[in-house]
Parts: C-alpha cells; structure tokens; sequence
C-alpha cells in the first residue's frame, strides 16, 4: 500500500507536480513510531509542503458522538487540529503532543527543507517551505507551551 503511494508520488513529481501531503495523528492504532515512519516517508518522497494535524472529533459529526466518552474537554479554543482532544490507546496524550511537536521542528528545520527541495527549481516552493520554518518554530514555542 505505501509502496502505491511512493508510485504515485514519482509519478507527479516526473510531471513537474509539487505534492502537499496532509499527515493526521492520533488515531487509536497510532504509536511513537508513526511520527518516524511519516518523517522517513516524507523525506523520501520528498514531500514539498507536509501538513500535520491531530485528530479532532468536531460536534456534529458520527465520530464527536463515537468519542464524546473520551474527550478530555470541551474547550472549543483548542478545536483546532493543533490540541488533542482524547489519549490514542497507544500512547499518552502528552506523548502525542511531544511527537507532533518534535515532527513539525524536524520536517520544517533548514537541513531537512534542504534535502526535501533538493534538485527541485528555486522558485516559490523554497519560499514557502522557510515560511512554515519560522511559522512552525513560532507555533511549537508559543501556541503548545
């Protein structure tokens, strides 16, 4: 199955396609491995914009309903795919939030930027990917702790 998605991603990337991958986390079969094993895809593949987000039940939904028994709050400031909502079953809530965190310094740090864009034109991508540098550096220090 991954295989099929490294394919595709050759394929778009032979036709001049940049890839935005969006990357959610905290879904109940989710480990600390996960966080490595996205991280190695998407340097592999040289996603040019990753996105990341955690799971979050939204009111209105089959799932807010399915994991209303398990939402630690119900403080809708932090509905917003930045903040857990409930602890995966196979890792602690904090452990969550670390590994997002530490995920999001890593993909957007200047070497990692350097690897995922290297061979590709300097053209806005390039741009893109350091704002998110100095947006995600701002985010982790002042929006998590």
């Amino acid at each position: 199955r991954l295989g099929n998605y490294e394919k595709v991603v050759g394929n778009l990337h032979k036709n001049g396609i940049a890839i935005q991958g969006y990357f959610m986390f905290g879904f109940d079969n989710d480990t600390e491995e996960s966080f490595q094993l996205t991280y190695d895809f998407i340097m592999k593949n040289q996603i040019e914009f990753p996105v990341f987000s955690l799971v979050t039940p939204f009111p209105g939904t089959p799932y807010f309903e399915e994991m209303k028994p398990r939402i630690r709050h119900f403080d809708w400031d932090k509905y917003d795919t930045y903040h857990y909502m409930f602890e995966p079953n196979k890792m602690s809530g904090e452990k969550l939030l670390e590994n997002f965190v530490k995920l999001q310094k890593e993909v957007y740090r200047g070497s990692s930027i350097m690897k995922r864009m290297k061979g590709k034109p300097l053209n806005w991508v390039w741009f893109v990917n350091y704002a998110m540098n100095r947006f995600t550096r701002k985010l982790t220090k002042d929006y998590y702790y």
